[in-house]
């Protein structure tokens, strides 16, 4: 089972479509998954409370894994007692292989629709200010960047 948490519906529905077995707002989130928890929570955003969500999360012997902190965000409350007490497992993953973007790259070059809807409107480089705003109004989905028209 698959459980998706993100603020943004369209994001929530983009979950479902791509495989999540539920979906649900951050707030919901422990009523979603219930006792005793889940084996496994990938925290992808980065901030803060999102991270606090994912660790509350875990069952017992359940593993974090950290891939959205890549920037400076507040802190939040770790009580090393519940680690250990829970025998919580938490790891930390930073950037990828050159194969993974290869990968990626071929996903996307093979035109599957599924993987399309995750790339937005393109800009040229000229236009990077109004890139910018449209990247930030529109999560979920990557903008795209053109270095020549």
């Amino acid at each position: 089972t698959v459980y998706a948490a993100d603020p943004v519906e369209d994001n929530r529905e983009r979950a479902l479509r791509f495989g999540a077995s539920a979906a649900c707002a951050p707030v919901d989130v422990t009523q979603m998954i219930g006792v005793p928890g889940v084996d496994v929570a990938l925290e992808l955003a980065g901030p803060a409370e999102s991270v606090q969500r994912a660790m509350d999360s875990v069952r017992i012997g359940g593993t974090m894994i950290l891939a959205g902190s890549v920037m400076p965000v507040a802190r939040f409350a770790m009580n090393p007692e519940q680690i250990v007490r829970r025998c919580l497992t938490v790891r930390g993953v930073h950037n990828y292989h050159p194969d993974d973007l290869k990968t990626a790259l071929e996903a996307i070059a093979e035109d599957v629709p599924m993987y399309q809807e995750l790339i937005g409107e393109s800009f040229p480089m000229e236009q990077i200010d109004d890139a910018f705003a449209h990247a930030e109004c529109t999560p979920g989905v990557r903008t795209v960047m053109r270095c020549r028209s």
